[in-house]
């Protein structure tokens, strides 16, 4: 991933780090911060942390980075293309801390600006980066900000609306993703292809075809362009998406295997991904821009007919501007005004591969989307499907990238506690996948009374239901929650009488009761009354709970 220059400044809501001897470290004190700065290739920190019982912390001296730091009287923190940091920083009343692969090594992941990992100070000991949410964790802002290259964020959201010719839909994209601006350009294929196949254990069906190195790739399968997106992946850093049945990185050969949702790597977008963001934030339009339900070759590359209604070119036929007598009549990336998003190209030019199997034809035809040079105004709509065998290829058909930064999903495990009674006193136990702490809360009208976060005891009886759940950090997904529902009744007590057989003395003959569970209160009945009689008598028992 290259990016331009950018800095910024640590997330105060992730902001803390943690010492073992010296208690909290601020990264982002209300009279300081550090800052990180970051070029795609190195970068550095600059500023000051502040700890609650040692004082300032210097993480870059007064120059411009990056730092000559090869002492702690030379310092300076820098951070290089793999995210790791080096070098030393200087607490007023601590003396150094150092930043080395020695002392479990300190990073930052240059997706999400998460820093991980340990320093080591002289007088305070280890110095970690990254715990569990909310208590600790830093996180730089920077990268908010700083786009792989090429690329524009989607945001989050839902869109819903009527389209024009295809009916209500709603469409939601549960997190933001980076895609490519442009359709991916023949300069930019022959750069992964060259790496991927060069001693990278990649082979392609298709080397790929462009009418100039500024135009969309075209002539590549759908096998194709998936292993081209592992090739990105492994290029630039991240985790190839497409693997085989067996586990291992598709790079070639008949692919059998799946996408690996949680892995942060390029891939084709889904059907509904190129759809939430061909409509660029506008709701129930006919094609990528805001304004107009028509189109003209002043908007798309594509061929213009008088027989269509919404086709109100001045110009038919094949775009004037690029039909040269030498098909393909493919336009240079980026030659029309982008949609909402600043996505280029998402209608006509080249279509563009997508994920999914065609429906109702699953196993034999892959969707393609956005129409072509030679596709008429009605392959040109954002919900207009397309379809194509993943093994074919022709000079109208391409594709465009996405990034997904996703965190992996949580599972809980809460076994239902079963059947109760009143006088339980009942721990609660469930475990998450990630290891995080689970919570537990009950549903409305449950009898219950809570005597810590994990234990509860019961005020009645009745249906108790209680919900397991955990929120999730900077790392995980919230887990999908589960709810256990027992049913609690009273307990069944038991009466045991003692002293029924006594001799004769002329005495009170007093039997005494006890009960199981202990502590429940006994009245004594003897033959109608509660006064122990001197000669043999019936007597019956009553017991309260």
């Amino acid at each position: 991933m290259s990016c331009v220059w950018a800095s910024g400044n640590i997330d105060p809501a992730d902001k803390y780090a943690w010492s073992e001897n010296v208690g909290w470290v601020n990264f982002a004190p209300s009279n300081g911060g550090v800052t990180v700065v970051y070029n795609g290739a190195n970068g550095y920190l600059s500023g000051y942390a502040w700890g609650e019982n040692i004082g300032w912390i210097k993480l870059g001296d007064d120059s411009a980075g990056p730092y000559n730091n090869n002492s702690s009287t030379d310092w300076g923190v820098n951070l290089d293309a793999g995210g790791n940091l080096s070098g030393f920083a200087w607490g007023e009343n601590v003396g150094w801390i150092k930043f080395d692969s020695a002392y479990n090594q300190a990073t930052i992941d240059l997706v999400t600006g998460r820093f991980d990992g340990y320093a080591w100070g002289e007088n305070i000991g280890w110095l970690r980066l990254k715990g569990t949410a909310p208590d600790f964790n830093v996180r730089a802002k920077v990268f908010d900000n700083l786009l792989p290259e090429g690329m524009v964020v989607i945001p989050a959201g839902t869109n819903s609306g009527t389209d024009p010719d295809f009916g209500a839909y709603s469409l939601t994209n549960t997190v933001p993703l980076y895609m490519d601006k442009y359709e991916v350009t023949k300069a930019q294929w022959d750069a992964v292809y060259t790496w991927a196949t060069n001693n990278h254990g990649y082979y392609f069906d298709n080397a790929g075809s462009g009418k100039d190195t500024n135009h969309p790739v075209q002539t590549v399968s759908w096998y194709d362009v998936v292993k081209w997106c592992n090739a990105r992946s492994q290029r630039d850093g991240f985790m190839p998406c497409y693997t085989n049945a067996n586990g291992t990185i598709y790079t070639n050969g008949a692919f059998s295997g799946g996408c690996n949702w949680s892995a942060v790597g390029y891939r084709l977008p889904t059907e509904a991904e190129w759809e939430y963001a061909a409509r660029g934030g506008a709701s129930g339009r006919r094609f990528s821009w805001s304004d107009s339900d028509t189109i003209q070759h002043a908007r798309a590359n594509y061929v213009s007919s008088s027989t269509c209604d919404y086709d109100t070119s001045p110009t038919r036929g094949y775009h004037p501007t690029y039909t040269n007598g030498v098909a393909p009549y493919t336009s240079p990336a980026g030659s029309f005004a982008p949609n909402g998003y600043g996505l280029y190209d998402m209608a006509g030019n080249v279509w563009e591969w997508c994920w999914d199997w065609y429906p109702g034809s699953e196993g034999a035809i892959r969707l393609i989307h956005s129409g072509c040079w030679e596709g008429v105004a009605q392959d040109c709509r954002i919900a207009r499907r397309g379809g194509a065998s993943p093994e074919a290829t022709y000079d109208g058909l391409g594709f465009r990238a996405i990034l997904v930064e996703t965190e992996p999903l949580q599972i809980i495990s809460f076994p239902n506690p079963g059947p109760q009674i009143t006088t339980n006193t009942l721990s609660l136990s469930a475990n998450a996948s990630s290891g995080l702490l689970v919570s537990f809360t009950n549903l409305p009208g449950s009898p219950i009374q809570w005597v810590n976060p994990t234990q509860i005891i019961f005020t009645g009886t009745g249906t108790v239901s209680i919900v397991a759940s955990q929120a999730g950090d900077i790392n995980w997904n919230p887990a999908p929650s589960i709810t256990n529902t027992f049913i609690v009744t009273k307990a069944v007590a038991q009466v045991i009488l003692s002293n029924l057989f006594q001799t004769y003395n002329g005495s009170n003959r007093v039997v005494t009761a006890s009960t199981i569970p202990t502590g429940l209160a006994v009245d004594i009945i003897y033959d109608g009354g509660v006064t122990a009689p001197v000669t043999e008598v019936w007597l019956s028992t009553r017991f309260f709970t």
